[in-house]
This record gives structure tokens, C-alpha cells and sequence, in this order.
């Protein structure tokens, strides 16, 4: 069952640790200068293996947390469809005004992780790897005009 995490601080599963160490092992020698990360722990553990893997350091940033969901923070994506049909129809037809009840607007999110990347290039980051989320990855998609804004929600980063 899919859940809306969101910022709920759920940690790796066991699953997710041998993901996080196979990527660590992918990423070894690709000359990674840093290792940014969510400061969810599902997210900085996935750096730390990354960052011990490459020797790099590794540094958590707010603006590569997930997407807030609010009320829907740890529910089912069925549960919510069918009990409030009308704010989840809105929440995926409407991008930049479809917001959860008390959730983070996509437009939020979508503000912070752009000054995260204008900070990364003013300051001539090399190989950077970001350990982050699906609200996260689909809004850098966006950003870098590889998907466009009413793709949102059909990018489907797969988990791990």
C-alpha cells in the first residue's frame, strides 16, 4: 500500500539499507564532492552509506525535505481518495493550487529547491549526488525542464 510519508521521520527498512548500500557501491568512484540529504532519516541514511562509500562529506539541507501532506501524513493514497474525493481531485488536477489541507503548496517546494540548485551552481559545485524524495526528484524534473510542470504528478520516481 502506498502511503502519503511526507515529512513523517520514517527510517529505512531493511529493504531500504541494502538499496542504500548497493547505491553507495554504484556511486563509489564517481568523484562525488559532497553528499546532500534530506534531514529525514530515511534520506540521511541513505547518505551516510553514499558519502562513507565515496569519501565525500555528507550535509543535510531543509529545502530537500519532502513535500508536507498535512492531514494526510501517513494515510493511504485509496484511504484519502476515497474519503475526501474532492481535495484529492484537486490536489492531482491542479498543480500549483491543489494543496492538502494543511499541506505545503507544490509552488513551495518547488521555490526551495530552486535556491537550493542556484546555491549548488553559484558556488561551482562538482559531483554532487542529492539523497531526497518523490515530491523532491518530480520538482527538480520540473525545474531542469525534463518533465513539465502538468507531468508533476505523472513523473513516478521508483522508491529507493
Amino acid at each position: 500500500m502506498r502511503l502519503y510519508q511526507g515529512r513523517v521521520d520514517v527510517p529505512l527498512s531493511e529493504l531500504g539499507r541494502a538499496q542504500a548500500e548497493g547505491i553507495a557501491a554504484a556511486l563509489r568512484d564517481e568523484g562525488l564532492e559532497a553528499v546532500w540529504h534530506s534531514p529525514l532519516s530515511r534520506a540521511r541514511e541513505t547518505a551516510e552509506a553514499i558519502a562513507t562509500a565515496a569519501g565525500a562529506p555528507c550535509r543535510a539541507d531543509d529545502r530537500l525535505r519532502e513535500l508536507c501532506f498535512g492531514s494526510w501524513e501517513g494515510r493511504g493514497h485509496e484511504d484519502v481518495r476515497t474519503s475526501d474525493p474532492a481535495a484529492h481531485d484537486r490536489h492531482y488536477g491542479d498543480v500549483l493550487g491543489g494543496t492538502p489541507p494543511g499541506g505545503e503548496p507544490v509552488a513551495s517546494l518547488l521555490g526551495r529547491l530552486a535556491d537550493f540548485l542556484d546555491e549548488r551552481w553559484v558556488e561551482g559545485a562538482g559531483a554532487i549526488a542529492a539523497v531526497t524524495h518523490e515530491g523532491v526528484i518530480r520538482a527538480a524534473a520540473v525545474l531542469l525542464g525534463l518533465v513539465p510542470l502538468e507531468g508533476f504528478y505523472r513523473l513516478l520516481p521508483p522508491p529507493g
